[in-house]
């Protein structure tokens, strides 16, 4: 089975999850989580291995983005992007900290993890997003390249 096939298999299977029109945040978040642990399930193992890897990534991603998209609101996820962005420009290791203006036990950081690197005729580089709510702390880390006008996750 080609990588293309496994993609197209995972992807109808998260379907109905994308058709729902009144999605809560804790959906939003889990819809999140199951993409990216598809692509990072993606890029372990091969044939029906490879799919495996896909749906336990996808299982993993829509576990914690469920949980992570139920405490953060809007608000909090334009501060975390703001620290990302901010973080992407900064020098290596210096920490964009932010915390909720309405949720004061929900705070967070984004630090830039590597220096930049030439990917694909792109800059690129990783940041570590860290998020606590209620002194529960989960971290990510994510890959974001410059495409000449923005950063974006890759």
């Amino acid at each position: 089975m080609t990588h293309k096939n496994s993609i197209a298999i995972v992807s109808l299977l998260i379907l109905p999850l994308t058709l729902t029109s009144c999605a809560k945040k804790q959906d939003t978040g889990a819809l999140v989580g199951t993409v990216v642990g598809i692509a990072v399930g993606s890029l372990f193992g091969s044939g029906s291995g490879k799919i495996v890897s896909m749906i336990v990534g996808s299982s993993i991603g829509a576990l914690v983005g469920n949980q992570i998209g139920g405490s953060l609101d809007e608000a909090d996820r334009i501060q975390k992007e703001n620290a990302t962005q901010a973080a992407l420009d900064a020098p290596t290791g210096n920490i964009i900290s932010w915390t909720s203006e309405i949720k004061k036990d929900v705070s967070g950081a984004s630090e830039a993890v590597e220096e930049p690197v030439s990917m694909n005729g792109s800059v690129c580089r990783a940041v570590q997003e860290t998020i606590i709510i209620s002194g529960d702390e989960e971290k990510a880390t994510s890959k974001y390249c410059w495409n000449g006008q923005a950063w974006n996750q890759t």
